[in-house]
């Protein structure tokens, strides 16, 4: 139970890498908050966390949104009553060449991958700030390292991430 006491909120919480960290991190003993744009399957997160005797809470919520970052730790904050960990986790992909890479699918990965870790990063630090301690935690790729063909500029956004 490493985590006892903490708290962690999570962006892209609904499946994948974020559900998986829900999941481990509320197993260490965190009190979770998992945020997406969902709320079905985020409440299946929380239930599942919840059948383990865990502690979760489930805040829909798109990472584009600066607001809905902020409603996410705000509502954390007066759940739980302190954030420790912000994992900036929510994220998307694109498969193909640049020239099939249209100006839409770039702002959407610019969007998301970029400006969503962006948004909630910067949602969480004022209240690190406040409490004198805080993690925040980028979920990135190693495309972000080392661009991978048919796949510039999710890789761009994954270095800039990183960056």
């Amino acid at each position: 139970m490493r985590l006892t006491g903490r708290v962690v909120a999570i962006t892209g919480g609904s499946a994948g890498i974020g559900r998986a960290t829900a999941e481990a991190c509320a197993a260490e003993g965190a009190r979770v908050v998992v945020s997406a744009r969902r709320p079905d399957l985020l409440n299946e997160v929380v239930a599942a966390i919840a059948a383990r005797g865990g502690s979760a809470l489930a805040v829909a919520g798109d990472v584009t949104n600066d607001e809905d970052m902020r409603a996410l730790v705000s509502r954390t904050v007066e759940t739980f009553g302190r954030i420790d960990v912000m994992v900036c986790n929510a994220g998307i992909g694109f498969h193909g060449t640049l020239d099939e890479t249209t100006p839409e699918i770039a702002r959407r990965l610019v969007d998301v991958n970029l400006l969503g870790t962006i948004y909630a990063a910067r949602a969480a630090y004022p209240m690190f700030v406040r409490q004198g301690s805080g993690h925040i935690v980028a979920v990135s790729s190693i495309a972000g390292r080392r661009g991978v063909a048919g796949m510039s500029l999710y890789s761009a956004t994954k270095a800039a991430q990183i960056g």
